[in-house]
Formats: C-alpha cells, sequence, structure tokens
C-alpha cells in the first residue's frame, strides 16, 4: 500500500511537471528549406495551431489603370477601396508601397463577405493586424513638422468597428443599423497616441506613451494589435496587447480591461466587430503632409496572433524593423511561407526569422546569410 501511494504521488507529480514543461515549452526552429522563388517551408516542433489570415497586401502587385488603383494582394481582398489621384511610391528598400494623403490619396476597408455578418460581414470577437506608415512630410495636422506632433486630434490610422457607422453609434441606430464597439489603433490626440472609439470607451484607459516618446519622425514605424473577446463575458477584461517597432525602441503594451463596451440599451445587441477601415479619417490641417502606407496583415478568428516574422536583429528588443511574412501552410511541425524578394537580396542588413505561437512564445531566431553565393544559407541562433 505504502509503495503505491508513493508511486500514485510520484507519477501524478510526473505528469503535473511534464504539463507545465509543454506549457511553457518555446517554438522551435529545426531547419528552413527553400524552394523556388521565394517559398520556404520552416520545418521544428512546438508551432501549435496556426491563424486564419485573411489579408496580405504589400503593394507589390499595386498599379494603376486608367487612373483608377487596382490592388493585389496577396492573400484575401479588400472590401472596399476608394481613392483621388492614386500615387504609388517607388523604395529601393521596400520596393512599393502606397500614398494614402498627400500626393495621392486612398481609404482601404477590410472585411470578409459572408452572409451570415448582420451587414455582410463575417463577425470576429478575436482579430491581430499589423501595418506601417511613414511620413516623407510634415506630421498630419495643425503645427505638425517633420520633427513635431500637431498640436490637435489628426490621424485614425485604423479604425475597427461593427458596422458602416460604427463610429456614429446614434446615428447609426435612428437609421434601423445599431453599429458601434469602433477602436481607432491608434489615434494622434493631440496629446499623445490613443487607443479608444468615439462610441466606445475603454476602462482603464488605453494610452500608448512609449509610441508618443518614441515615434520615428520621417521614418517606418510598424504597428500592431491583437485583441480576443471573451465571448463568456464579452464586456468584461478582454486578452490583447498593441506593440510597435521602429528605429528608436520595440515595445509592447499588455491590454487590461474591455475591448468593446455594452451597448444593448441603446439597440447594439452585437457584442464582436466585422471590418477596419484604413485611413477613413485624417485631419491634415496646415502641415504639407505626404503619407505612405506599407505591409498590411491580418489575422481573425482562433489563434488569430501566431505569427511568423522576419526581423533586422536577433531579438525583438533590438530590432528597428518587423516584417509579417505570408503563411501558405501551417502545421505542428511545419510552416510554408513566402520571404519576400527585397529580404532576400538585401546586402545592407542582416535578417532573422522568428516563429511565435498563439501563446506569444517565441522560438530562437534563425539569421538568413544574405552574402550566400548559390542560395540564403541559414545559421541557428541560441
Amino acid at each position: 500500500m505504502i509503495k503505491d501511494k508513493w508511486t500514485k504521488k510520484l507519477t501524478t507529480l510526473a505528469i503535473a511537471i511534464g504539463a507545465s514543461t509543454l506549457a511553457e515549452a518555446k517554438p522551435i526552429i529545426e531547419n528552413i528549406n527553400f524552394n523556388a522563388g521565394t517559398d520556404a517551408s520552416i520545418s521544428g516542433e512546438g508551432f501549435g495551431p496556426g491563424p486564419n489570415i485573411v489579408l496580405y497586401d504589400d503593394f507589390e502587385a499595386a498599379e494603376i489603370a486608367n487612373g483608377k488603383l487596382e490592388l493585389n494582394p496577396k492573400i484575401g481582398e479588400w472590401y472596399q477601396v476608394s481613392s483621388s489621384n492614386p500615387v504609388i511610391y517607388a523604395d529601393q528598400e521596400i520596393n512599393q508601397s502606397l500614398f494614402v494623403r498627400g500626393k495621392g490619396d486612398a481609404s482601404l476597408n477590410f472585411g470578409v463577405k459572408s452572409i451570415d455578418g448582420p451587414y455582410g460581414l463575417k463577425p470576429f470577437t478575436e482579430i491581430y493586424f499589423s501595418y506601417s506608415v511613414r511620413d516623407l512630410g510634415d506630421f498630419p495636422g495643425t503645427g505638425g513638422t517633420e520633427s513635431s506632433f500637431s498640436t490637435v486630434s489628426s490621424t485614425k490610422d485604423a479604425w475597427m468597428m461593427f458596422g458602416a457607422r460604427g463610429d456614429n453609434l446614434a446615428y447609426s441606430a435612428s437609421q434601423g443599423q445599431p453599429a458601434g464597439h469602433d477602436l481607432y489603433i491608434p489615434a494622434w490626440t493631440g496629446n499623445g497616441f490613443n487607443i479608444a472609439g468615439n462610441t466606445t470607451k475603454l476602462s482603464p484607459t488605453f494610452w500608448q506613451h512609449e509610441l508618443t516618446k518614441n515615434w520615428a519622425f520621417l521614418n517606418w514605424n510598424t504597428t500592431f494589435f491583437h485583441g480576443k473577446i471573451n465571448n463568456n463575458d464579452p464586456y468584461g477584461a478582454a486578452d490583447g496587447f498593441f506593440g510597435f517597432v521602429n528605429v528608436n525602441k520595440f515595445h509592447i503594451n499588455e491590454r487590461i480591461g474591455n475591448l468593446i463596451q455594452d451597448n444593448s440599451s441603446e439597440g447594439l445587441t452585437h457584442a464582436y466587430w466585422d471590418r477596419i477601415k484604413f485611413f477613413a479619417w485624417m485631419n491634415e490641417g496646415d502641415a504639407d503632409v505626404e503619407r505612405i502606407l506599407d505591409n498590411i496583415y491580418i489575422a481573425i478568428g482562433p489563434n488569430a496572433n501566431a505569427r511568423v516574422i522576419v526581423t533586422n536583429a536577433p531579438t525583438l528588443e533590438k530590432s528597428s524593423k518587423l516584417i509579417h511574412l505570408p503563411v501558405n501552410e501551417w502545421g505542428q511541425e511545419k510552416i510554408s511561407v513566402e520571404i519576400p524578394k527585397y529580404i532576400l537580396e538585401s546586402k545592407n542588413e542582416t535578417h532573422y526569422i522568428f516563429v511565435i505561437d498563439s501563446r506569444n512564445q517565441q522560438s530562437d531566431p534563425v539569421k538568413i546569410c544574405n552574402d550566400c553565393p548559390v542560395a540564403p544559407k541559414l545559421e541557428l541562433i541560441n
């Protein structure tokens, strides 16, 4: 009996330790094989379940035909695209980007068409998305310059919401189509960068002080956001984070609090989002604005924040560039991705690949050799 009791205790302890180790295990990259062109296969273990990437647009296939902007994303499609005097910006470092204000204007709406959504778009309660912006001129808004912010509210580059007028619940409800749950991610308020909404109050507030202190004027700023609503308590505490990377800093700010607000008393009974509007609003003021956009990546549904990224440093904290890769297939031990040609051909920077699972556990980096005589080689970094 004593032996059996101790055996049972040791077995239970072993199981507990094993479960704990498994829970804390990070993804491991063992090998990367380059296939035809820019396709690559990442082999390893512990990748976990993958994301449902619904849009990936680096604007490399964008073109202007007869004065009309034609976007051809690598994954998915845009729900709506509007542009006056469209202009594509050519950059030697990352090739093509899109003018969204200044020399050219564009407004891009993301949404997945679906008969299941009240307004024709697929609802989602979990999302991860990223985009990069750069000013070639002044920061938008009255008082904005090439090295200083505007003194007034001036930007809402990405505006996530439910319904076409999610920014105005009272108006949409008066039209018989209640919409809301808007979050601008982020907005320049005149006093700092903030994530909030016209109709959505966050408690506590979600100011992005590090981005305000470390904005890279005249350079690329890449932002990324993960939001996951608790379906059992949609108006309560949610999971998620907002982060950014630029030449000044890499930073992640975890969300503590809600991401949507209970507006059921005003007729809004749906607790989810269904779209993101990119550059739907900007107050340019007296600034000479030339803002360009690149590398839009959006995943929705379970495990949306599982991702494969490329950086220009062996740690995220030391990186000044972060690029999400389009994923063709994701398995527990193998991921198929496409690596941009300009990364493979880069002579000025060393790049590293990371796999990050849906628990935000990251693999050790793998270095891409840019000076290889035949094909890019990879070096595991411990």
